[in-house]
């Protein structure tokens, strides 16, 4: 999977979360859709296009502390 190749610290740096995965694309939720810098260099890192969608920070910050809290119990 493509967005394996992502590490939680640049997701929530980022404030991006994969959504899903096409062929041929990555699907992104993103606190800024129009951040190129960003969309760029996943593409970079994960060698597809990406797909922007916009996403609350708040619903990314939420994700991230679910997905990627270590040590945590839910």
């Amino acid at each position: 999977m493509a967005a394996d190749r992502l590490q939680p610290a640049f997701l929530q740096r980022a404030r991006i979360i994969p959504l899903a995965e096409t062929d041929g694309a990555i699907v992104l939720g993103m606190a800024d859709p129009l951040d190129d810098a960003t969309a760029n260099a996943v593409e970079f890192a994960v060698g597809n296009a990406v797909e922007r969608r916009a996403a609350l920070p708040t619903d990314l910050d939420a994700v991230h502390e679910r997905l990627y809290a270590e040590g945590r119990s839910t």
